[in-house]
């Protein structure tokens, strides 16, 4: 990327009684060498003094919305009741993961069609029925003897309908694989109707043409042997396999045993070639494919407050982001017993602030609406919350990719974190209502749920962390971007929609490059006091023209906010009047908040005063 020396905007907010004039000015915030990387371009390993750096490839930026799935959807229409459920209740959701039951046998790349479960692992759910087809559709019925997998039944084929109707919504879906293709038998935590005599034509193919590797593996899910990637024809066909889904608009996959490196490096380069910089793909944390890992799962949790539940998926999640594999998600807990209410809001919380966020249901059990009022409302507040960072997480994933440097980083204290530039998390692994927590040296950090609280950097407190409230810290000084459609959260309201909202927290001078596909943008904020200083506050920016919000903290009520070249904005009463073409501002006394709405801003080209008052 092309470095370049911005010219920034100000935008002034002065104290009754006081003027500033301020002129347009020069900055040589130049980006740093290690990210004249594209975000397109292949991802390669940076000498640093320490060692290499691994940059990890970027995946697309709707692979970190919400991700919905269920262990495990009992077909098409469970699917539908869930996305439904969402639509309702005003719940974002980019993509949904159909888990291990999805095909008719396990890597047949064909969606199962009333197919009965006989499990030994959840006995009580025998005889259930998995479908994913809908009227009109057939099963796939690929030929075991074509190398080319060709199917013996006309399209459309089971599956279809469901791809095209989640498709049709916005969202998009991804299917469980391993690499391994099973021998028949009827070994297993659950097999299904008709799945061996499926599998044992299929296995018998591959190992007839040398297409399998040659050790036979037993595993919790049958037993069979691997494909051999040392062997380029089983790659061919192995490829046409995956085709027979990825042609009919499946979006990518989750790969269980994704450890293996010739595996995930050979899943990750088909995808790219299949779906290009659009692929999904979501395999465990491992140092060797760090380099063609998209999206981590970190590891399987438990339903409790036991040291193998919430603990060990925060223990996990920061060792994932050292390795180099940073969009990690939280936990995914589908063993034991049916969670508390507690435990559910706790793992909401945190699955919130990973960087991937992954709602992963407990076995047969509930989804997280399925608690209680308490448990429904936390769900839609942190699903919510993390669709408005999008933004600011994408950002910082982009910053991963260009220069390895991990979204999520370790703080000094019990089990806590920073989450990207700005915020300072400590995730609630117990069921307790209380926390400790320390602050990182070198800046105030504001308190989330009350921005009149300031804790000095190196001060270490017991904070209260009710059940509907994470422990979570603000940097002073930050700027969020932000995406705000409707008035989820507090950060905006519908009117916001169609512009980018940034909070900005002021204090002293600070900056921030947001990174997007489509070019950056720098931010920068000067003021003269401190955070909780009523003192001039001047907000800079320089990127592609957009729509603007500016969520400012100023604690008064501005006198008069003025453009650069000197032009007063008007003064509207609430949020609801501002609007899209229109730059005007107004505050809500009340949080102390600044409102300027800037349409279509070229910052290069214009330059902003506020004046405000105490």
């Amino acid at each position: 990327m092309q470095q370049r020396t911005p010219r920034v905007v100000f935008v002034s907010l002065t104290l009754v009684g006081t003027l500033t004039v301020l002129a347009t000015v020069g900055s040589a915030m130049a980006q740093p060498a290690a990210e004249e990387a594209g975000a397109g371009r292949a991802p390669r390993r940076r000498a640093t003094a320490s060692g290499p750096t691994v940059r990890p490839p970027l995946p697309p930026r709707w692979a970190f919305g919400h991700i919905k799935s269920k262990d495990e959807f009992k077909g098409r229409q469970d699917i539908l009741n869930d996305v439904a459920w969402m639509e309702q209740n005003d719940v974002p959701c980019q993509v949904i993961h159909i888990d291990a039951p999805w095909a008719v046998g396990h890597n047949l790349f064909e969606f199962a069609s009333a197919k009965v479960l006989h499990s030994k692992l959840h006995p009580e759910t025998v005889g259930t029925l998995y479908d994913f087809g809908a009227p009109g559709e057939h099963p796939y019925m690929g030929d075991p003897n074509d190398p080319r997998c060709g199917s013996t039944t006309p399209p459309p084929h089971t599956g279809q309908s469901l791809i095209d109707t989640l498709h049709g919504k916005g969202i998009r879906l991804s299917v469980w694989i391993t690499n391994q293709i099973n021998n028949g038998t009827a070994w297993g935590i659950g097999r299904f109707e008709g799945q061996g005599e499926r599998e044992a034509p299929v296995f018998a193919f591959a190992e007839r043409n040398g297409f399998l590797s040659d050790n036979m593996r037993v595993w919790h899910r049958g037993a069979g042997k691997t494909v051999n990637y040392a062997n380029p024809k089983a790659l061919e066909w192995w490829h046409r396999m995956m085709d027979k889904v990825l042609d009919m608009g499946v979006d990518g996959f989750v790969l269980d045993h994704g450890g293996q490196v010739d595996y995930v490096r050979d899943t990750f380069g088909y995808l790219r070639e299949k779906k290009g910089d659009e692929a999904m793909m979501m395999s465990r944390s491992a140092p060797d494919v760090a380099d063609v890992t998209l999206l981590v799962w970190a590891i399987d949790t438990k339903n409790d407050f036991s040291d193998k539940g919430i603990e060990y998926a925060v223990r996990q999640v920061i060792r994932s982001s050292e390795a180099g594999t940073p969009f990690v998600s939280g936990t995914q807990s589908p063993r034991g017993d049916k969670p508390s209410e507690a435990f559910v809001c706790r793992e909401v919380q945190f699955n919130a602030f990973c960087p991937v966020h992954f709602t992963f249901c407990y076995g047969d059990l509930s989804n997280p609406w399925d608690h209680g009022e308490t448990t429904t409302r936390v769900f839609k507040y942190y699903t919510r919350l993390h669709n408005e960072l999008i933004p600011y997480i994408y950002s910082a994933a982009i910053r991963a990719h260009r220069t390895g440097r991990p979204i999520i980083r370790r703080t000094r204290g019990d089990l806590q974190y920073l989450f990207g530039p700005d915020f300072l998390v400590a995730p609630v692994y117990r069921d307790e209502t209380r926390r400790r927590v320390t602050f990182p040296e070198g800046d105030e950090w504001i308190d989330y749920w009350d921005e009149s609280k300031v804790y000095k950097a190196g001060d270490e407190i017991d904070y209260a962390a009710p059940l509907d409230r994470i422990p979570l810290l603000i940097r002073a000084g930050a700027i969020i971007p932000m995406e705000v459609k409707k008035n989820w959260t507090g950060h905006g309201t519908e009117h916001s929609a169609g512009a980018l909202t940034v909070l900005v927290y002021p204090s002293g001078s600070a900056e921030r490059e947001y990174l997007e596909q489509a070019g950056d943008t720098m931010f920068h904020c000067r003021k003269a006091g401190g955070y909780l200083d009523r003192s001039d506050v001047r907000f800079g920016l320089q990127g592609p023209k957009r729509s603007y919000v500016l969520r400012v903290k100023t604690f008064a009520d501005p006198v008069q906010v003025r453009l650069g070249g000197g032009t007063v904005l008007p003064r509207r009463e609430s949020e609801t009047q501002l609007k899209p073409d229109e730059a005007a501002w107004c505050c809500d006394p009340q949080a102390g908040v600044t409102v300027v709405r800037l349409p279509a801003v070229n910052a290069a080209e214009v330059t902003i005063q506020l004046v405000s008052g105490g």
